[in-house]
């Protein structure tokens, strides 16, 4: 089983990620940030695509997954009704982009239950645990979960945002990325990239975004971050795993 995970990134008009991803031969590949343009080549594909709309602002951007194998169900996780406030709203309309949003949406794939998250960069870290929350309750075996989770592991990140996005107190000097490897342990998940740099800007902001956790009775045979990034700014990274 070879798994592939990658925001590709909305801004980045590079054409050439989607030869560059299909010559991987990756049986499920779980993407964030995809455009129009792209899902238009991506069709072009002998995969199944499952599509989640993920932000409709100055742009069209969507959470897909993508199987070799037809999914036997597919469904997509609900967060409209969780944290509303005026600020998230009124960044929404200042952005129109995926930052300010969250996505999640599920695919039964022959015994595997995928799971691709897309969870908001600018969002308080309360907002972020509560919404994969949400998704791992629809964990079962053999789950892969993937996607960018933009956790973050330094606390001047939490107080640069604290106003702008409501931030709790007792948040103010949390390590986002500790925390959430607590709740991966909790839930039975390997995090195959802890620790691993997979996006561009790691070394300022001390933040992992990019993951492929899988439920404890899955074994894995090897993972690897890529080194070219095709114009976004994440890494693409894939997980073989033993049938």
């Amino acid at each position: 089983m070879k798994i592939i995970s990658w925001n590709v990134n909305a801004l980045s008009k590079k054409k050439s990620k989607v030869s560059f991803l299909l010559r991987q031969r990756a049986d499920v590949i779980c993407l964030q940030e995809v455009t129009d343009v792209l899902l238009v080549e991506l069709r072009k594909s002998d995969y199944h695509i499952y599509i989640s709309s993920e932000v409709k602002g100055r742009k069209d951007a969507y959470s897909i997954i993508m199987s070799k194998k037809e999914a036997k169900h597919h469904r997509i996780i609900d967060y409209q009704h969780m944290h509303k406030s005026f600020w998230r709203f009124f960044l929404k309309v200042l952005g129109g982009i995926e930052s300010f949003e969250s996505i999640g949406h599920m695919a039964d794939i022959g015994k595997y239950r995928i799971i691709n998250l897309h969870l908001p960069s600018f969002a308080s870290p309360y907002v972020r645990q509560e919404e994969l929350e949400a998704a791992l309750a629809l964990k079962k075996e053999s789950t892969i979960i993937c996607g960018d989770l933009n956790t973050y592991g330094i606390w001047y990140i939490n107080w640069f945002l604290a106003f702008i996005l409501n931030i709790r107190i007792r948040d103010l000097f949390k390590n986002e990325i500790k925390e959430f490897n607590k709740i991966f342990k909790s839930h039975r998940l390997k995090n195959l990239f802890k620790g691993e740099k997979t996006s561009r800007f790691v070394n300022i902001t001390k933040h992992h975004s990019d993951y492929i956790l899988v439920s404890h009775d899955l074994k894995e045979r090897y993972h690897k971050v890529f080194r070219y990034r095709h114009g976004s700014d994440h890494h693409m990274i894939m997980a073989v795993l033993k049938d």
